[in-house]
């Protein structure tokens, strides 16, 4: 498909377990509308910020029954002609406008209001949805008025380059259900509804392409099931920055993953050096109490040899004396030094 038909699809919803339908007066151009417009002679505009809607009405498999496309142009102030590149067939406008369409190009009068028209889709859907269905573990087609655990797979699907997020939502009466899980989606209450909705971006990592409910059933029944696909939230970004920025989110949350075990590491061999520190400042402090005691022990010792020196001595003044006698002094002062070591010795001994 034509990457600018792709682009104009701005959200396509894909509808099954429903019975109410819709209809509106419309004029379709082939039967209603016999003006054949041309470009020539007229000043022609193209559609811009137009939105479409594509509602594709499904089994309860996501197997498609029919389709639908609607198209709102908001007011263009110049030109008289709007020209809009679309991928529909079997246009109906929903105004006065009359309105030709060639090869997927139309043009439009320009009544300087909006635009509104409907359509079927002559394309193959670019998005899509595959449900299955798993009852009590065994793969069934028919899940209405069943009773038993249900699993639920919606697998989405994009064959296109532009990006798409599916929204899912579904509605079951409250006591048809119990023990609801949900993987990448979320249940909710609804007044007396079991709401269910599912999210996924397929094509596009690091996103979910698909969603996944088990629930208890009894007696199941839907009473409305729908798939929206919109590119609406990705159309003003740079996917490859967004790609990018991702990756480098992975790197860094692996370096944080790589330097946490290196942090433990770190931790457990300083925890290990810190061990033997306080081993070794153990010993330190072991040896120098051994050394102080040992130092007391040495002074008292030193002290007992003094006193038991002296103490040997039978008269220590005489030894002394008889050293000094021996230095060439007067009599007053042989006399004088004799009595002060005299003195002094007697404390020594005292003490």
């Amino acid at each position: 498909m034509n990457k600018k038909l792709i682009a104009i699809l701005c959200c396509i919803m894909l509808t099954g377990c429903t019975t109410e339908t819709k209809t509106n007066k419309t004029k379709t151009i082939k039967e209603e509308t016999p003006v054949v417009l041309t470009t020539k002679g007229h000043d022609v505009k193209e559609a811009v910020n137009k939105s479409e809607t594509i509602t594709v009405k499904t089994k309860a498999s996501g197997e498609i029954k029919s389709t639908k496309s609607e198209v709102t142009i908001p007011s263009i102030n110049e030109g008289d002609l709007i020209q809009d590149t679309t991928i529909l067939k079997d246009i109906s406008n929903k105004g006065d406008e009359n309105i030709t369409l060639n090869d997927h190009q139309s043009l439009i009068e320009n009544n300087k209001n909006s635009i509104q028209y409907e359509g079927t889709l002559d394309a193959a859907l670019p998005v899509g949805v595959d449900v299955t269905y798993y009852l009590d573990g065994q793969k069934v087609t028919d899940i209405k008025g069943k009773t038993g655990t249900l699993k639920a797979v919606f697998k989405y699907k994009n064959s296109t380059e532009t990006p798409f997020v599916a929204t899912t939502i579904m509605l079951l009466p409250q006591e048809t259900v119990s023990d609801i899980e949900v993987k990448n989606g979320k249940s909710m209450l609804m007044d007396d509804y079991q709401a269910i909705i599912g999210l996924g971006c397929p094509g596009y990592e690091p996103f979910k392409d698909s969603m996944e409910v088990t629930m208890k059933i009894k007696n199941f029944q839907c009473d409305y099931m729908s798939t929206v696909f919109t590119n609406g939230i990705f159309k003003d970004l740079d996917l490859s920055e967004l790609t990018k920025t991702t990756n480098q989110l992975n790197q860094s949350a692996q370096k944080l993953v790589e330097g946490s075990a290196q942090l433990l590491a770190g931790c457990t061999t300083y925890g290990q050096y810190l061990h033997t520190y306080m081993s070794n400042v153990s010993k330190v402090s072991d040896g120098a109490n051994a050394l102080l005691k040992g130092s007391k022990q040495y002074d008292a010792s030193t002290q007992a040899l003094i006193k038991n020196l002296i103490s040997s001595m039978k008269d220590p003044t005489e030894l002394i004396q008889s050293k000094i006698n021996k230095i060439d002094l007067t009599d007053e002062k042989h006399a004088a030094v004799n009595r002060a070591i005299s003195e002094d010795v007697q404390v020594i001994i005292r003490s």
